[in-house]
């Protein structure tokens, strides 16, 4: 009866630590799945115009991805769009699991400890104590400082901005056009807000450039993306 009870005992606990080990598991798994995630214009612009089909698909591989880390099965012109966006997913993705990991949570704290050689000082007088302080001198000379260091945009020149776009892998036209643009507007981005880094804005107008582009102009450049892939 003894015998019985102890392999009896030890059959429970393995199963005890089974069961630990699998719920460890499903915790570390549940940790990487998301609630929710950024859906960019961009992707939007990008798929709106396609087959119903073709869009559902990029649809389902954008939230599996995005949510669940998981690649799912598509369509061969599907696929050639979704790589294009793929990157932009990963490097959230990225950023989520880094920040559940908490960043630097586990380092420890390290307080000042005093010196054992380190000798006692003693308390000076102040030297400066009947001495008037030029309190508006020290105010001009404080708001002379923060306007140094206070960045003014200063609009570009058309050749700089060209220069600029061809150095980024565009052309002539393009860079002619985010120039026009802008300078009609009074560089302002959206309308609204005035521009602080035109090259900023000039490469996010460069990488939404495949979007200006007519329906069947797009399915035919990723078209051949696609094939320039395999």
């Amino acid at each position: 009866m003894s015998l019985n009870f102890a392999l009896n005992a030890k059959l429970l606990n393995g199963i005890g630590k089974t069961i630990k080990v699998n719920n460890s598991n499903y915790y570390k798994e549940r940790e990487k799945l998301r609630d929710s995630f950024i859906f960019y214009r961009s992707f939007f612009e990008a798929i709106k115009d396609l087959d119903n089909n073709i869009r559902l698909d990029v649809y389902d591989a954008i939230c599996c991805l995005a949510l669940n880390q998981e690649a799912t099965e598509m369509q061969p012109m599907s696929k050639a769009l979704f790589v294009l966006i793929k990157p932009i997913l990963d490097a959230n993705n990225a950023r989520f699991l880094n920040g559940k990991k908490g960043g630097n949570h586990n380092q420890k704290e390290t307080k000042d400890q005093p010196r054992s050689n380190q000798k006692a000082t003693k308390k000076q007088p102040n030297k400066d104590k009947d001495k008037e302080v030029d309190v508006d001198k020290d105010k001009d000379k404080e708001d002379s400082t923060y306007s140094a260091k206070t960045k003014v945009f200063t609009p570009p020149l058309s050749e700089e901005v060209i220069n600029y776009f061809i150095e980024q892998g565009s052309d002539r036209e393009h860079g002619e056009q985010f120039y026009d643009h802008f300078t009609s507007n009074g560089w302002l981005v959206g309308g609204k807000a005035k521009m602080k880094d035109w090259r900023a804005s000039a490469r996010n107008w460069i990488r939404n450039i495949p979007n200006f582009l007519p329906k069947e102009q797009r399915e035919e450049e990723a078209r051949k993306k696609f094939i320039a892939s395999l």
